[in-house]
């Protein structure tokens, strides 16, 4: 429940986007697809990662502009969180 009792109006909001008339590489599915169409009526970009292969595009215009893929025999990147932030003019020389 909100803080004091108010209340909040939720809008919604419909995009007409059609994919009509977009182009896009076989094998991209429908988050692919509405993320073309609704880039293509909007300002928008979009980001969409690909589930089947981690693959991730960057949507704008209805096109892809960006696409970056994960590298072939590349281990998988996992987070460390630095107990302290280093100081000016220090490398964080964690390997």
């Amino acid at each position: 429940m909100p803080k004091n009792n108010q209340h909040h109006n939720i809008r919604t909001l419909k995009i007409d986007a059609p994919n009509s008339g977009l182009t896009l590489p076989k094998g991209l599915g429908t988050r692919h697809w509405a993320a073309a169409a609704i880039t293509n009526v909007t300002n928008a970009l979009a980001v969409v990662v690909s589930q089947s292969t981690g693959t991730v595009r960057l949507f704008q215009k209805g096109e892809v502009i960006l696409r970056i893929a994960p590298m072939q025999h590349a281990r998988a990147m996992k987070w460390q969180d630095a107990e302290t932030e280093p100081g000016p003019g220090r490398l964080d020389k964690t390997s």
